[in-house]
């Protein structure tokens, strides 16, 4: 479970939802002021990202050309989400983190792979 300063209910909210396969409802409960930072350093990040030059592998590239949407959206609807006090928004937003997360890890994978010769 990801804890983000104390707060562990919003942070299930996408995990839940994924596994039961309903709108998860959880009360707001979150630090905007601890959070709100980590939110704009995502968004800036993947807006920075996009500046590096094309990966020379089509599979990777295409991991790294998902990630990128994903993060950007991520943190732009996370710092939505907490201006606004909005629940839903920001459990939209961990899921898209989530598959942010993922197509890097897809693009990892595929780092490695190419590095060992494979």
């Amino acid at each position: 479970m990801l804890t983000i300063h104390g707060s562990q209910h919003a942070s299930q909210a996408p995990a839940n939802a994924q596994r039961y396969g309903t709108d998860v409802r959880y009360r707001w409960s979150t630090n905007s002021r601890a959070e709100l930072p980590i939110c704009t350093a995502l968004a800036q990040d993947a807006a920075d990202a996009k500046n590096f030059v094309a990966i020379p592998d089509p599979p990777a590239q295409a991991a790294w050309a998902k990630t990128l949407p994903d993060a950007l959206r991520s943190g732009d609807g996370c710092q939505r989400a907490l201006k606004q006090r909005d629940a839903p928004l920001f459990s939209k937003s961990l899921s898209d983190s989530l598959s942010a997360v993922n197509s890097y890890a897809t693009l990892q994978r595929r780092i490695t792979s190419m590095a060992e010769g494979r």
